[in-house]
């Protein structure tokens, strides 16, 4: 799994892209996804770059964003649409980054991992903005609230 600045390091060599192991997560912002992949005028022309992207090299690609979207090598898609405009603060990202490496670390495969996660961030993004508005939210926020998250989501 990629992340960060891992991910901008191969923007600087994007042939590296091509070494990743099959089914490897890469977990991109729009800048990281523009740097490693060229710009992109509109989310819509990044989201079918990622398609191609993903089945090329064999990889998932979970694009953050408002809607985050995972992208598998088969082409699917699948958009987490339960995030909060709250979660668009710093270390927001790397709360989700966390979370997909220990489902990983449990023996959950790389889509379930992905999907999983994504969800269940977007549903502790709304537990923390719910206690500290859409302004006040900080990424340990989202980190504190991802507990009541599984737990609502196991009833």
């Amino acid at each position: 799994m990629l992340d960060a600045d891992a991910l901008n390091c191969i923007s600087s060599c994007p042939r590296l892209l091509n070494l990743l192991p099959k089914h490897c997560i890469i977990t991109p912002h729009k800048g990281e996804f523009d740097r490693l992949f060229g710009a992109h005028s509109s989310d819509r022309e990044r989201l079918l770059k990622a398609v191609d992207a993903a089945r090329q090299c064999k990889i998932i690609i979970v694009l953050k964003g408002h809607h985050t979207a995972i992208v598998l090598p088969n082409g699917k898609i699948f958009i987490c649409s339960n995030g909060t405009p709250a979660m668009a603060t710093a270390g927001s990202g790397d709360v989700l980054t966390g979370m997909i490496m220990s489902f990983l670390a449990q023996g959950y495969n790389t889509l379930k991992s992905a999907v999983l996660a994504a969800y269940l961030h977007g549903e502790a993004g709304k537990l923390a903005e719910e206690i500290h508005g859409t302004y006040g939210v900080t990424a340990s926020d989202i980190a504190d609230n991802i507990g009541k998250a599984i737990k609502n989501y196991l009833r």
